[in-house]
């Protein structure tokens, strides 16, 4: 409190009024016990106003030291340091301002000792080497032990600074009397009164000096909390008791979006979510009346902030309070905690989905985990599209989908795993197959649907389904697409960038589990090939090696005549050659298995490829008495072929189509080109295939379980889907038992002639052994 400039009036005509005798003395007397009470005055507010610097250094330095705890940010433990210089210098000044006060100045010494021993237990907190996982039980009792050490140099600030406002009451009732006593002596002073108004003008000037220094240091003290506070990277907000905002730092600024002139002397309500805002002012109202000076919010619920755009964010906050003379003021320093929590459920998704996809090696389990491993973390439903296994020549197509909570888009995603695809479908996950790149679709309208679906039985499968918005996820490894993802949001959500940035993660660890379970499946069917080889040589090449052995020492016993060594020279050669078909075929098996069977395909007419296999087995087909024939392929365009594989291909199917063939039947070899490949076929009207015997007809050593007349290996067909899949063909069979099969296989077109090749389309009509 400064003495008003009227008072100092008052005490001149109090002092005009002494009498003339003794004015000199009393006046002199009066002047100086007057300057005395100004001057105690002066100096109890500011020995108040150092209390109040000391005070707010401590609490600046307490709130980076919870900064600095919580965040191990260093820019909080360099303005720590700050603040601990600052305070040293504001007791220095307060240890000198309180020499005339015994009591005072033991209790600064108390509060210097208290501030000490709170640094070195913040020095030991330091100190220590705490595991992530135990921070919060080892580091929370020593945040404790120093906020009781902060509330004890509070309390002691307290009350010393309600001392010096009862010294302050005192003084200011001396100097009342002061007055009193000046106004009563007012007319005694008239003949020094020119002396008087002089002294007193010197004492207004003064004053008012007094009064502008003050305040000059508390504008600094103020500005000075205001920048510790601005630089805070976290936002820092100021609220009074009635929660209007009174401080919005620029690490608020960047949180919530809003400038500091659109939420100052607002309510605090407009930066929390409406559920939030209505019990808001209940917890405020009982913190301060709590006995906690600072705690740590959202110990019972989730911290959530508002933006200005209205987004919501989660947030990890803590609050401190603060009595001054016009009321509590709470800090909030609150951090959002987005970017955590969303690693945070990354890392469980991740984890979910490495445990669900090592459960099994097994290939087609392995699928059809993949296929639902981003269901839910990413979205509502997923459809797995891979390719074949490339390695393996095989450029089929396999779609799965998963699950489904909804039973009518369960039943539609049943049926659209169904179809098939191919390289020429307008489907978007063709273009990612190609290309490598995501594709994310934020809204699937009919007219996206009519573009990238073939049928419009697809374009109403996919209704059903539900398609608001894709994320297609290139399934790559080693550079090569193996698939994708395709994933379908629930309604009202549109895939963002976290979203892709999980799905990409997650397809990383389906790429390998996919990768993991081709290799498990390839050596597992190394291992039957192995063991189906091992019994191949100790069978089937028994029977030609016993011939040999047995005709050698009958000639060896009885030498034949001429015409009957003839005979079984030619069983010895017909023996041979039997051995190196079986030799030819396991080395072509283990070609494909490794993915080096070597072709060479070239621009090549189609006739002059199937006229050596009618020439081989014309003989055959004559003594079997079935018609071997081609269909007309005058006009049959180049194919794009190794001529001798594909004669190999050929061959295999028709010696396949004559031993399944009864006399007097037919077996004719037909193309035809469509869209950019040669579709051929052989076709015969012989037993037939039982239709649980198709699925197995192209596996390693499977012989069917029906009538022929020839002995096989049981590895021509396997060998043929191998070299047709090489050529980037397709091959299948088609029967009807007792009406025959039809194998079928397709050859890319060779667009032009290649210069130099000297080949012509030739001629081949329908002829018939």
């Amino acid at each position: 409190m400064v003495v008003r400039p009227d008072s100092k009036v008052a005490l001149a005509i109090a002092l005009a009024s002494i009498l003339a005798i003794v004015v000199a003395g009393i006046g002199v007397v009066s002047t100086w016990q007057f300057a005395q009470d100004a001057k105690w005055v002066a100096h109890s507010h500011t020995v108040r106003g150092e209390i109040l610097a000391v005070s707010t250094h401590v609490e600046a330095a307490k709130a980076d030291i919870r900064g600095f705890l919580l965040t191990r940010d260093s820019a909080y433990l360099r303005r720590h340091h700050a603040n601990l210089d600052s305070s040293e210098v504001a007791f220095l000044r307060l240890e000198a301002l309180v020499t005339d006060n015994p009591e005072q100045q033991e209790r600064v010494v108390a509060v210097r000792d208290l501030l000490t021993r709170r640094e070195i237990a913040f020095d030991q907190t330091l100190a220590l080497q705490v595991p992530s996982h135990q921070y919060v039980a080892t580091i929370g009792p020593r945040l404790t032990i120093g906020e009781a050490l902060t509330a004890r140099i509070d309390s002691t600030l307290a009350v010393a600074d309600g001392d010096e406002r009862a010294l302050l009451a005192a003084r200011s009732a001396r100097q009342a009397n002061s007055e009193r006593f000046v106004a009563i002596s007012s007319g005694l002073l008239v003949l020094v009164a020119g002396l008087l108004a002089f002294m007193l003008r010197r004492s207004i000037r003064h004053d008012l000096h007094l009064r502008a220094r003050m305040e000059a240091n508390l504008r600094a003290s103020e500005a000075k909390f205001a920048g510790i506070l601005a630089i805070g990277a976290d936002a820092i907000i100021t609220v009074d008791e009635q929660r209007t905002i009174l401080h919005f730092n620029h690490g608020a600024i960047e949180v919530f979006g809003y400038e500091p002139a659109e939420v100052l002397g607002k309510s605090l309500e407009m930066l929390l979510p409406a559920r939030h805002a209505g019990t808001h002012p209940a917890h405020i109202h009982a913190f301060a009346a709590g006995g906690d000076v600072a705690r740590q919010m959202g110990e019972r619920r989730e911290i959530h902030g508002r933006r200005k755009n209205g987004e919501e964010f989660p947030a990890e906050a803590s609050i401190s309070k603060l009595m001054t003379p016009t009321g509590w003021i709470f800090t909030a320093v609150l951090r959002d905690v987005t970017d955590h929590m969303r690693r945070e459920t990354h890392e469980r998704a991740l984890a979910t989905a490495g445990v669900q996809l090592s459960h099994s090696l097994e290939y087609d389990e392995t699928l059809i985990t993949v296929a639902s491993v981003p269901v839910p973390p990413v979205g509502e439903w997923s459809v797995l599209d891979l390719v074949g296994d490339l390695d393996q020549g095989d450029t089929e197509f396999r779609r799965i989908a998963s699950a489904h909570t909804t039973p009518a888009a369960h039943a539609a995603l049943r049926e659209w795993e169904s179809d098939v695809l191919d390289w020429d479908s307008p489907e978007a996950v063709i273009d990612v197959l190609r290309t490598g790149r995501l594709q994310r679709i934020d809204a699937v309208s009919d007219d996206w649907l009519e573009a990238h679906l073939a049928q419009p039985r697809q374009v109403a499968v996919a209704k059903r389904i539900g398609m608001h918005s894709l994320l297609i996820i290139p399934l790559a490894s080693r550079g090569r697409v193996l698939g994708t993802w395709t994933i379908g949001s629930s309604p009202g959500h549109v895939f963002n960038d976290n979203d892709v940035e999980l799905a990409v993660a997650l397809a990383e660890s389906a790429v390998q589990a996919i990768e993991n379970a081709r290799l498990m499946r390839r050596a597992q069917r190394a291992r039957m090939a192995r063991e189906q080889v091992l019994g191949v040589v100790s069978h089937d090449l028994r029977n030609p090696i016993s011939a040999v052995a047995m005709l050698a020492r009958r000639l060896v016993a009885d030498p034949p005549v001429e015409d009957g060594g003839r005979a079984i020279g030619a069983n010895i050669l017909c023996s041979v050659d039997w051995m190196y078909r079986l030799v030819e075929d396991l080395l072509d098996a283990a070609s494909i298995d490794a993915g080096k069977l070597k072709v060479e395909p070239a621009p090549y007419p189609l006739p002059a490829i199937v006229q050596p296999v009618l020439e081989m087995f014309g003989d055959r087909a004559d003594a079997q008495h079935i018609l071997l024939g081609t269909e007309d392929m005058t006009t049959a365009p180049l194919v794009l072929a190794d001529a001798t594989r594909i004669g190999q291909v050929i061959g295999n199917l028709v010696g396949n189509a004559l031993k399944f063939t009864p006399s007097g039947g037919r077996v004719t070899i037909g193309a035809r080109p469509d869209s950019s490949e040669m579709l051929l076929w052989i076709r015969d009207n012989g037993v037939g295939i039982p239709i649980d015997d198709i699925p197995h007809v192209f596996d390693r050593f499977w012989h069917a379980r029906r009538n022929s007349n020839v002995r096989g290996t049981g590895l021509g067909l396997p060998i043929s889907q191998g070299i047709v899949r090489a050529h980037g063909g397709r091959i299948w069979v088609e029967s009807t038992l007792g009406l025959g099969s039809t194998f079928f296989f397709t050859l890319p077109l060779a667009r032009a002639l290649m210069p130099g090749t000297g080949l012509s389309t030739g001629t081949l009509n329908s002829t018939f052994h």
